[in-house]
């Protein structure tokens, strides 16, 4: 995890600073966290706040559900998601629900007791308005006083009732007042380079291996074969989105977007029609309150935590008769809707009659986006609508030469991990030219500029203002990715061409349809200004054109380019906001 882009933190090793063996004593098996690397810029500073929160979490009365309630209020409010992260686990195993959590981050309104019971309630009260006015209403605090001493009655307790709650009600006000303390630290210092990112809102992650056909023809499973894929799902009746990664990438790159997709609709605003008439839920509202999304993301083959096809076999995937294509990443997505999304198992990869999609949208970037335009002729009735971000609708001239050279360049160094770097060494650059705010020009990490600067043609942005963090954490991916998978993944882009159709002419995937030539899925096309000097903006607009010309005279609704200003080649890492405003502001229109 990355510190910070203004300081670099402290982390003595081990025997060699008292109060950092103090502080590792406390934090067991994570050892050294960021917030204490930065801490430890100042030791005496660090033992003061390693003693004084170790007491505020472990050594009060609290129950535990109130406590950590309170504390992920003031990361909601005060903008802290390194301590919504960290408290969110906490809370949950102390028996907050993902619907608590959910209304425990919705910072705009305090809800009345049902999905909360009245002690929640009157704790979240407090500790809303402790932080955010500083002066808490009299009729506030004592109805968190009341509300003490009901629970401390009905439990039953042996100690004088009025005694204990005065110590309650203490200790919850020592709770906010430390935990606003901890966000402000955490923010205004940038910790973990999260100054930046909205606390994430809660969902249920739930992780799969999904046994999967080497050949989707065939169908024949081999053992050990699978696709890696995560489910987040904040209600189990809400529509859902499924992502598709870039060669090179896991389900980490979506780390960024995923609080944003996950939020209540559109793009994280509060919804306007909250309840029905005379007070009743809304129907097809969670919690009768919010619209929102569920998210599928998956690692591709060879990527990440999915398998790879005979991988302890020493041969080339041509010898193997391995095949990976981009209809059939298409048709891997299919089966993982069938699998993970459908009511029934039974396979979609050759069905497209199902008739009310639960999937809102197949979202793809690069070799993804290329496997979400796929999967819009192959699967049409399987989405409402997909996204296509920095990709095109075949192989571009000399990029079969392009994608050897890459190849070779890897094996040369080495191949594995090593060879792997030296990819992502000329990789990264390239997804994230300057002047976006992840690219790798830019100053390192706790290199603190007072203005930007010019060095020849580059612009160098104070780190603050940047994101390399996030370009470093997908250098990590890259780097991380196995050669065979690599190789595989690149097989898929050095020979495809969706506008003559999706049959890969063996049988692997039988559809012929032409892309052009689907005109019942909702298409928006997303590009970054920066990506490919604009060159990826120039032939999207080319595929839009052509694609319009056909569509719309056959009655289809006319597909929208939209360009993200400052963007690279993953306009939802560098410009996650900017791409989820339109994104999710399109989305959103779509019933």
């Amino acid at each position: 995890m990355p510190v910070s882009r203004l300081v670099p933190g402290r982390y003595p090793a081990p025997n060699i600073s008292p109060i950092a063996d103090k502080i590792r004593g406390r934090r067991g098996a994570r050892g050294l966290t960021p917030l204490d690397g930065t801490l430890l810029h100042v030791p005496p500073v660090a033992d003061g706040w390693n003693a004084l929160l170790g007491a505020v979490r472990t050594k009060g009365k609290l129950s535990g559900d109130i406590r950590e309630l309170m504390i992920l209020r003031v990361a909601a409010i005060n903008h802290a998601a390194f301590e919504w992260i960290h408290h969110e686990p906490v809370g949950r195993d102390a028996g907050l629900t993902t619907e608590q959590l959910y209304l425990i981050r919705d910072t705009s309104a305090i809800p009345s007791p049902h999905v909360l019971s009245p002690l929640q309630v009157a704790a979240l009260s407090f500790a809303h308005h402790s932080t955010v006015n500083v002066k808490v209403p009299p009729s506030v605090t004592l109805a968190l006083a009341e509300a003490l001493r009901a629970s401390i009655a009905s439990a039953k307790s042996e100690e004088d009732t009025e005694s204990l709650t005065q110590d309650l009600l203490v200790e919850s006000a020592a709770v906010v007042a430390s935990y606003n303390m901890v966000s402000r630290f955490l923010v205004s210092l940038d910790i973990a380079a999260m100054s930046d990112c909205p606390p994430p809102w809660p969902a249920s992650k739930s992780t799969f291996k999904v046994p999967l056909p080497i050949n989707p023809a065939t169908g024949v499973f081999e053992d050990g074969h699978f696709i890696y894929a995560e489910t987040h799902v904040t209600d189990p009746d809400a529509p859902w989105i499924v992502c598709a990664n870039s060669l090179l990438t896991n389900t980490d790159m979506w780390e960024w977007a995923l609080t944003n997709m996950l939020a209540p609709r559109p793009h994280g605003a509060k919804e306007v029609e909250i309840l029905g008439k005379e007070g009743v839920p809304s129907d097809g509202l969670y919690l009768g309150k919010y619209k929102t999304f569920n998210v599928l993301l998956h690692d591709q083959r060879g990527h990440g935590k999915s398998s790879f096809p005979n991988s302890n076999s020493d041969s080339s995937k041509e010898e193997a008769g391995i095949k990976c294509t981009i209809p059939i990443l298409a048709s891997d997505i299919a089966f993982l809707i069938s699998t993970l999304i459908l009511p029934s198992s039974s396979s979609v990869r050759s069905s497209t009659t199902e008739s009310t999609p639960k999937v809102h949208a197949v979202i793809g970037v690069s070799q993804g986006g290329a496997v979400a335009l796929a999967f819009a002729a192959m699967y049409p009735t399987l989405a409402k609508a997909v996204v296509a971000c920095d990709t095109g609708p075949r192989t571009p001239d000399g990029n079969r030469a392009a994608w050897d050279e890459r190849i070779q360049l890897v094996r040369e160094h080495g191949g594995a991990e090593v060879g792997m770097a030296k990819l992502a060494e000329v990789t990264l650059p390239r997804w994230f030219p300057s002047p976006s705010r992840c690219s790798m020009e830019m100053y390192l990490p706790g290199q603190i500029m007072s203005s930007s600067k010019t060095t020849t043609d580059v612009v160098v942005v104070p780190s603050i203002q940047g994101r390399r963090p996030r370009s470093e954490d997908l250098l990590s991916q890259v780097t991380s990715t196995r050669l065979e998978g690599f190789v595989l993944g690149a097989a898929a882009l050095q020979d495809y061409d969706l506008l003559a159709g999706t049959d890969d002419n063996d049988g692997t995937v039988n559809s012929s349809r032409s892309l052009i030539d689907v005109t019942e899925t909702k298409v928006l096309l997303v590009a970054g200004s920066l990506d490919g000097g604009g060159k990826v903006v120039a032939g999207m607009r080319k595929l839009q054109e052509a694609w319009n010309a056909k569509r719309v005279p056959a009655g289809g609704e006319e597909i929208r380019l939209e360009v993200i200003e400052g963007a690279g080649h993953l306009p939802m890492v560098d410009e996650t906001e900017k791409w989820w405003s339109t994104v999710g502001g399109w989305l959103a229109e779509i019933e």
